[in-house]
């Protein structure tokens, strides 16, 4: 936890600092690169700290805005203060960066070991001169509003014992306005440091930054993004742009005005029990969704159409030569997917299925499946979808994919 590296910023729909969860599956033209309006977020920031454990407006920290050391200065970021790690004097400090006039002054701030904050920083496009979010024009019109849920859970919602304040003095360098916000966010503590360390556990937006060749762990803690509430079959979802700090979020289907946009917190493809055991230990809430508060009966059929699909999975990735795999049981799989509501993750159904196709040789079921897998994958995980290149072959040269006619067909399936 003491080499993540983490950052916090004011500016909810564009920088990588606010924990989106998961609103990105829309199949309209809905753009989550500006998930909350200056209105918006204004109409939440409180102006005193009264009632707050962080008192976000009782700071003792000044800012560093300018420094006359070169290494100090960083694509408009300046080192604030170092902390050496008590225990490991060989190890280098770790340090707090603030760039101050970020997204028209509502500032970031990043901790992170001076060399892979260097490192890291050189891989982000929006910190160089006259990049989006340093100079174009504050985000007009308000895209959704932000309401109390009560009823959902979510409000209510480095591992050093000096961590707590650590994070609370980089938390302080930020501007007014910024520190506010923080402060309304989802957390629990009786001390400011406590409370600023929950805070950060439970709206952190956790990825990984491939630096060099090498994945550097990131934590980003983004402030509209996480009033999403938690939806075990989310109707949203997003992905994240390492180079750009910039948040998309799209639907997974056609909302309604007044409906609430919904996330996954976790992994959705598991039983009631396993969603309920992680949500409590890594939330602290209980899932109140339409699915986890449905009848038992409906639970238990959703329970074992999850199992069902597991075993499909295991069957459809098997690519030995005793391989059992269909295209039927790929057709099976996806259907399963659409009874269970797994927008969210369908693209995977979709490739398992151009794969089968493929395997037996079908050319144009294996191009047409590529395709809805190509359609969702961008959407679930944007551009740097893992399995972008691949299902890009099966879609426009399968006979060339490794997959082409690996497979004898199967007269039938059981499993």
């Amino acid at each position: 936890m003491y080499t993540q590296q983490a950052c916090t910023s004011s500016s909810c729909d564009k920088a990588l600092l606010n924990k989106v969860s998961d609103p990105s599956r829309h199949n309209t033209a809905f753009n989550s690169t500006r998930l909350g309006s200056s209105d918006a977020r204004s109409s939440r920031t409180p102006k005193s700290s009264v009632g707050l454990v962080y008192k976000f407006d009782q700071v003792d920290v000044r800012p560093i805005l300018e420094s006359s050391e070169v290494d100090d200065v960083l694509d408009g970021f300046v080192k604030q203060r170092c902390y050496p790690r008590k225990d490991r004097h060989d190890w280098e400090p770790i340090c707090i960066y603030l760039n101050h006039a970020f997204d028209h002054g509502r500032g970031i701030v990043f901790v992170a070991y001076p060399s892979v904050f260097k490192e890291i920083l050189s891989t982000f496009t929006v910190f160089k001169p006259k990049k989006d979010l340093t100079d174009e024009e504050k985000p007009s019109g308000k895209k959704f509003d932000v309401v109390d849920m009560p009823h959902k859970g979510g409000k209510d919602v480095w591992r050093r014992e000096d961590l707590g304040d650590f994070m609370k003095t980089a938390v302080d360098y930020l501007p007014f306005e910024t520190r506010a916000t923080f402060a309304t966010l989802h957390g629990e503590g009786e001390t400011q440091g406590e409370w600023i360390k929950s805070a950060f556990e439970r709206n952190n937006f956790y990825h990984r930054v491939e630096v060099k060749g090498q994945e550097r762990p990131f934590g980003a803690v983004v402030f509209e993004p996480t009033r999403l509430n938690h939806d075990c079959r989310p109707n949203s979802a997003y992905h994240f742009d390492t180079n750009t700090l910039k948040l998309n979020v799209h639907a997974l289907r056609d909302i309604s005005p007044g409906e609430e946009l919904t996330v996954s917190y976790i992994q959705v493809d598991v039983s009631k029990e396993t969603r309920q055991g992680l949500l409590s230990r890594d939330y602290g809430f209980e899932c109140g969704c339409s699915l986890c508060s449905s009848p038992l009966h409906v639970a238990m059929l959703s329970d074992y159409r999850i199992e069902r699909l597991k075993k499909l999975n295991a069957i459809l990735d098997d690519w030995t030569s005793a391989s059992e795999a269909t295209p039927t049981m790929a057709e099976y799989a996806i259907t399963l997917h659409m009874l269970e509501r797994l927008d969210v993750i369908m693209f995977n159904a979709y490739l398992r299925a151009s794969l089968a196709y493929n395997a037996v040789g079908n050319l144009e079921k294996a191009k047409m499946h590529a395709s809805l897998a190509l359609a969702s994958g961008l959407v679930s995980s944007g551009p740097k979808w893992i399995d972008w290149a691949d299902t890009l072959k099966l879609e426009q040269n399968p006979e060339t994919h490794q997959s082409y006619k690996s497979r004898l067909p199967k007269a039938s399936f059981g499993f």
